[in-house]
């Protein structure tokens, strides 16, 4: 049976051979168990070893977390942003139409933090015809 884990991406453009993709940035999402995006980490790390000890972080400070919801003015659109110490670290993986929509999200993503799988690798992403 599949759980939700974190999975670790870099961005790689049309083109560029993975051979030249050394030193991307490197950044987390949250993935459910039915393989949709819960989250993503708010920042990019420099390493896969600085973004899985990002995953640690988060998990391992999930009481102290707060969150906020971040309101788009021209669509009203909501998407909600996670903190923890005074430090943003994980962030909607999309926007919704209703603030309910994005608590029940939420509540989706807090739920599988801490019993999600941390997963070994780094996926590249393509990014079709844009730098990444």
């Amino acid at each position: 049976m599949q759980h939700a884990r974190f999975v670790f991406q870099t961005a790689r453009p049309d083109g560029v051979p993975l051979s030249r993709l050394g030193g991307a940035p490197v950044r987390w999402t949250l993935i459910s168990a039915n393989n949709r995006r819960l989250g993503n980490g708010r920042e990019s790390h420099a390493t896969y070893q600085e973004c899985r000890a990002a995953v640690a972080y988060l998990q391992a400070g999930l009481a102290r977390l707060s969150s906020a919801n971040l309101v788009d003015e021209r669509s009203g659109r909501v998407s909600w942003v996670l903190v923890l110490d005074d430090i943003a670290v994980a962030e909607s993986s999309r926007s919704y139409l209703r603030a309910r929509e994005c608590s029940y999200n939420l509540g989706r993503f807090l739920e599988s933090v801490p019993v999600a799988e941390v997963t070994d690798g780094i996926r590249v992403v393509r990014i079709n015809g844009r730098a990444a």
